[in-house]
């Protein structure tokens, strides 16, 4: 009886406040079409986060959020608990679209009621969830990077530094003439390690 009169109430509020548009597209999500059914489009969830995927997804989030502002109006008034929400959802996963049509179209409509509510929020976890794996990746990544520039970075440092030292024994070797010219000097300086890495030597010295 406390099941009968639960089923009756929500049933009344239901009737009373669902407009005839809305429940045309209840109806329609029920109805053969090309493919699956609209209804059974919406069960689908990514199966991971490539581009196709979560692109498939965002599009089953526009097509949902009509129903779920029906929903976020409706069940305050419903006063059913998360669980009886998600319970209620739960079964139209479970149906399928020809055990659902054979329900009183209430019925039914009280589960695609609970089903819209809860699959949007799904929906949201969904992307938020795939912008948090997305941006994991690319930190990962960029660390990865950094980490090998800054292998590279070490050895280019160390052969400039012995660079160096051929520089500072071209300053001191004796069979340079006395009078040969700075720029000449300068030129073969160059030549064992270009002056802006000769400066970044020189200053890290």
């Amino acid at each position: 009886q406390a099941l009968t009169a639960e089923h009756n109430r929500l049933t009344k509020i239901v009737i009373d406040r669902l407009q005839t548009s809305e429940a045309a597209a209840f109806d329609k999500l029920l109805e053969e079409s090309p493919g699956l059914y609209e209804i059974t489009q919406l069960k689908q969830e990514p199966r991971n986060f490539s581009l196709k995927e979560i692109k498939g997804e965002i599009q089953r989030g526009e097509q949902l959020y009509f129903f779920y502002t029906i929903a976020k109006n409706l069940l305050p008034e419903m006063e059913i608990s998360n669980e009886s929400i998600k319970y209620y959802a739960a079964l139209v996963d479970y149906y399928s679209v020809a055990r659902l049509k054979q329900l009183n179209k209430w019925t039914a409509y009280i589960y695609i009621i609970c089903f819209a509510h809860h699959r949007y929020q799904r929906h949201s976890d969904n992307l938020i969830n795939c912008l948090i794996s997305k941006v994991r990746h690319y930190s990962d990544e960029a660390k990865s990077v950094a980490k090998e520039r800054l292998y590279e970075c070490h050895i280019e440092i160390n052969e400039n530094f012995q660079k160096a030292g051929q520089v500072l024994k071209l300053l001191t070797d004796e069979s340079i003439e006395a009078n040969t010219p700075f720029k000449t000097v300068q030129s073969n300086i160059f030549g064992i390690l270009p002056r802006p890495k000769l400066i970044i030597v020189a200053e890290r010295m």
